[in-house]
């Protein structure tokens, strides 16, 4: 009633009316949220918003007046917004909210108030089977979530809750471990993951995988152990759990190393009392790994091995209850060393009728070997006989014949093993008819295809003596073949110098192995060695100092050189200059000056050279005329005197007298 007085006093003293109408009512406050239902784990956001400018400050009720939202580690309040993250069950409830100006005491209306829904996150459930599981087992891990919707995608974890280590390999709904191993064993969780909210389900329960690896027989707590089993009529025994694993099997090889060709047998043993119904058997070589489908016995036999059977196997066994399967076997390498090799070899290598020969079969190796040796694909071995003999090593055929021929091998044979070397290579005998040694002669390199060709006394003769194989050693003989040899030497008997003795008549045969094989002689070859002729140089005029201007004529005559077929060389120092026998120069110039000598030729034979014959080329000398007296008087006697510088004697002199010629004697 005051405050109406009060009103009314202030208009009739101010005309100012101070109550409130609709127009002045106090600014409204909006709260909105976003999302809404939302999960445990999300995050939501609450928007307080007024209808009217103002520097405003926020404050948050939730439920019950005073109950006041504070920022806290999960809640935080920027201005006009309260977000809330991970989101629990107790977040749940109805929100208002209240701007208040700062520096006022004006606020606005109380916002609408809006009720958060927190719903679960949809349930994960992990299963696994079978569990527990035997080492070398398959085991499926699956994970249900109780939604309609579509997972996009599965994560798993495993062991840690605080550090969770992700198998990120795996994103499907189901985790499947093939063979298991004992490092699988652990605690494993999943979840769900979407791309709609929710993004994602719960995590699923922890279930503990537990994996059984392999126990022995024979071991006195397992078979404690398995009484106990036994007497609970279950498998998964309580009482030592990690020896109700799978049974151990062991791989064992006989014989190994093995050698191409032998037996080797692989033993798969299953230390348990079940009854194995298949063993399978695995191979793996430099190139794949792959199962053995044709064995599924407890044994694994190759009755002859090859090369390619080496390498790496293992084997397990299977049953028809649990455990289905033993542990996978110890790994066991075979090794298939190739047998020894055996190399035949045959001395000599092209033999002829009535020749011994021998064939060496080496088998590389310091065993004792005995040998067999075989002809011409027969697997009877060759017997001794009168013209077979074996010894060691050895197979000797004596005066071959030629049904001796044809394809030989041999091999080695022993107890102990390797029982035998490879098959050695094969070798073809080939009996050709006794040979002829062929005889050549050659002269000073040339050959020569007539013996009755001279040979002279100086010239190299060589006689080569050929057969048509090799291995042989050579025998000459001379003038008859019933004396012993002259010389057993290689293929050639050299004259170097041939001298006039050398001549006759000569052989050859080659003869090899021990005692000598022999070819048959070679036709023979007659060797007739003369004397080689003699040449000699004359000159005329028979002195060696000549003037320029003066004729000169040099001959060549040969001494002991038989018929007149000969020609000849003129050598001028070391250049030939002529054929004929004869060697005229005029006139003589200073170019002709120095040795001279000839020989004579006659096909590839020559003669020897003459003595050398130096020539002297000089100018003319000059002529001193001289009178005493040189002043005469008529009646009186005058000597007139022509002298020559020379040590020549001259024999005549010519005087002129007025451009007339006056020879005197």
């Amino acid at each position: 009633m005051e405050h109406s007085w009060f009103c009314l006093l202030l208009f009739l003293t101010t005309f100012i009316y101070c109550g409130h109408s609709e127009d002045d009512a106090l600014p409204s406050a909006t709260l909105t949220v976003d999302p809404n239902p939302v999960f445990i784990g999300e995050t939501v956001t609450l928007t307080c918003s007024v209808n009217s400018e103002g520097n405003w400050r926020y404050t948050w009720d939730k439920d019950r007046p005073s109950n006041t939202v504070t920022p806290s580690g999960r809640h935080s309040i920027t201005g006009g917004t309260l977000i809330i993250s991970r989101v629990e069950m107790s977040d749940q409830g109805s929100y208002w909210c209240l701007g208040e100006r700062k520096y006022t005491s004006t606020s606005t209306s109380t916002s609408n108030q809006v009720t958060i829904s927190v719903k679960a996150l949809p349930k994960a459930t992990l299963t696994v089977d079978p569990n527990p599981v035997f080492t070398g087992e398959k085991v499926t891990l699956t994970c249900s979530v109780e939604s309609v919707r579509y997972w996009r995608r599965y994560v798993w974890y495993k062991d840690n809750t605080f550090y969770p280590n992700r198998l990120s390999q795996y994103n499907r709904a189901t985790l499947t471990i093939n063979s298991v191993k004992e490092s699988d064993k652990g605690l494993y969780y999943c979840q769900g993951i979407s791309n709609s909210r929710p993004t994602s389900s719960s995590i699923s329960n922890y279930v503990t995988l537990s994996v059984y690896g392999e126990f022995d027989l024979f071991d006195v707590r397992f078979i404690e152990s398995i009484m106990v089993c036994i007497s609970m009529a279950y498998f998964n025994c309580p009482f030592d759990p990690v020896y109700c694993s799978l049974p151990k099997v062991t791989l064992t090889v006989d014989p190994n190393p093995v050698f191409t060709g032998e037996k080797v047998t692989l033993t798969c043993s299953v230390g348990s009392y079940s009854v194995w119904t298949r063993y399978d058997w695995y191979k793996y070589n430099t190139f794949k790994q792959n199962r053995l489908p044709q064995y599924s016995g407890t044994t694994l036999t190759i009755n002859s091995v090859k090369e390619s059977d080496q390498g790496l196997y293992w084997c397990r066994g299977f049953s028809n209850s649990r455990p289905r399967s033993s542990s996978t076997s110890n790994q066991v390498t075979i090794t298939v060393n190739a047998l020894p090799n055996s190399t035949l070899s045959i001395e000599p290598t092209s033999p002829y009728t009535g020749e011994n020969v021998t064939l060496t079969c080496s088998a590389g190796s310091d065993s004792d070997w005995r040998y067999k040796w075989y002809k011409d694909r027969s697997i009877i071995a060759v017997n001794q006989s009168d013209r077979h003999s074996t010894t060691g090593d050895t197979l000797i055929i004596s005066r071959v014949e030629e049904s001796d021929q044809g394809l030989y091998w041999c091999q080695g044979e022993r107890k102990n093993t390797p029982t035998s070397t490879s098959i050695s290579n094969q070798v073809n005998i080939t009996v050709k008819a006794q040979p002829k040694s062929m005889l050549a002669l050659t002269v000073n390199g040339d050959k020569v295809h007539s013996d009755k060709e001279d040979v002279l006394t100086g010239d190299r003769v060589t006689l080569t003596c050929t057969v048509e194989s090799s291995g042989w050693r050579f025998y000459w003989y001379r003038d008859r073949t019933d004396s012993p040899p002259v010389s057993t030497t290689e293929s050639t008997y050299t004259f170097n110098p041939v001298s006039v003795s050398d001549g006759g008549q000569y052989w050859c045969r080659g003869g090899r192995g021990e005692p000598p094989y022999y070819t048959l002689n070679s036709d023979p070859v007659r060797i007739t060695v003369t004397e080689r002729p003699v040449a000699v140089l004359t000159i005329q005029p028979n002195w060696t100092q000549i003037f320029i201007g003066e004729t000169v004529t040099l001959r060549c005559v040969l001494l002991g050189g038989g018929d007149t077929d000969w020609q000849y060389e003129w050598f001028h120092y070391q250049n030939i200059i002529q054929t004929e026998p004869e060697y005229r120069i005029s006139p003589v110039r200073t170019s002709h000056n120095g040795s001279y000598r000839c020989r004579g030729v006659k096909g590839r034979k020559t003669s020897n050279h003459s003595d050398v014959v130096q020539l002297t080329v000089s100018a003319l000398p000059i002529a001193t005329l001289t009178v005493d007296p040189n002043i005469v008087f008529p009646g009186e006697k005058v000597t007139l005197t022509c002298s020559v510088e020379s040590d020549r004697d001259w024999t005549e002199y010519e005087w002129y007298k007025d451009n007339k010629i006056n020879r005197q004697e």
